[in-house]
This record gives structure tokens, sequence and C-alpha cells, in this order.
């Protein structure tokens, strides 16, 4: 049983997949010489990258992403929290949680999961894309890239940050808005 998520990975992608048996499984498409920990303790499962590399294995071409795919068993979970380097991050509309905390480099992320608290998502280069969610709150900071935000309810604060890129904020609800940038265009519908 667990009710948290915590995601510590370097270049995965992740996806998020509501099991049809009512079973939790992680199923991780590795390098080699980089696996993954998958456990349970506290109430929370973690996933962590084990690199077992040497400064010359990352010499050379490497053929094919890894990838970790989390069927849970269940909607609806208290925190999910992950951080990663390179790599792409989608969470589809079937699940919901109390807060969402995501940090990456470099990667797109996709979020369609609601929160009854806040959602917190900054990367350094890659496209931000929330859709059809409700949360307390949003705040959203990206280096270079797009963000979007779509038929969304917020109950308090979205605040934007984005230094070089594109922000469309098209048929959303909430208390106060606030954009920072340097670089780019703002587009409100």
């Amino acid at each position: 049983e667990f009710n948290n998520i915590s995601i510590k990975t370097d270049t995965a992608d992740i996806a998020f997949v509501l099991s049809d048996d009512a079973m939790c499984r992680v199923v991780c498409r590795e390098k080699k010489k980089e696996s993954h920990s998958v456990n349970v303790q506290d109430g929370t499962l973690t996933v962590n990258l084990v690199n077992n590399k040497k400064w010359y294995d990352y010499i050379g071409i490497h053929i094919g992403a890894p990838q970790i795919t989390v069927y849970l068993p269940k909607a609806s979970y208290s925190s999910l929290v992950i951080e990663e380097s390179t790599g792409d991050v989608e969470i589809p509309k079937d699940f919901e949680f109390r807060s969402i905390d995501i940090s990456l480099s470099t990667g797109d992320i996709q979020c369609q999961a609601s929160a009854s608290e806040g959602i917190k998502i900054s990367a350094s280069t890659g496209d931000v894309c929330v859709k059809g969610i409700s949360a307390e709150s949003l705040d959203v900071t990206v280096s270079t890239g797009d963000v979007t935000v779509s038929n969304s309810t917020f109950d308090g604060n979205v605040t934007i940050g984005l230094s070089t890129g594109q922000t469309y904020l098209t048929d959303i609800v909430c208390q106060s808005l606030i954009s920072k940038g340097s670089t780019g265009d703002i587009s409100l519908k």
C-alpha cells in the first residue's frame, strides 16, 4: 500500500497508466549498466536510478531511450514528485493527486491530472502542456520552450515564468494570473 509516488531518474521517459487488473507494476526499459530500484517504503512508491556506469561507458552510440511506465491500481494519490535530467513526462487525465511537483532539465511535460492542492512544474528546456485539469494553483517555470494551458480551473493563482518561448492560455479560470518572461509572446483566449 502506498499513497505517495517519488521518481528520481536521469534520461528515462516517464508515463503513467491506470492498471486494468488492480495491480501496481513498474516496467523499466533501461540502458546497459543503468537500472532502477523500485520500493514501497513508509507509504511511498519510490523509483530511483541506479547508475553503475564508468566514465568510458558514456563514449559511443546509444540507441533507444530508456522508459519507465508506472501502472497504478487506483486513480487518486496524495503526492507525485518527479526529478529528472532528460526525458519526457506524461500524466493522463485518469489520475488525481493532492499535489504534483515535477522538475527536469530537458524534456516535454504533458499533465492532464488534477490536484486538490498545487501543481508545480519547472524545466530548463522543453514544452509544458497542461490540459483539462482543476487545481488550487499552478506554477510553471521554463527557461526555453512553450507553455500551453487549456480548459482548466484554478481556485488560486496561475504563475507562468518563461524566459524564451510562447505562452498560450485558453479557457482558463483562476483567481489571478502572473506572467513573467524575457523573450516571446503570450496569447490569452
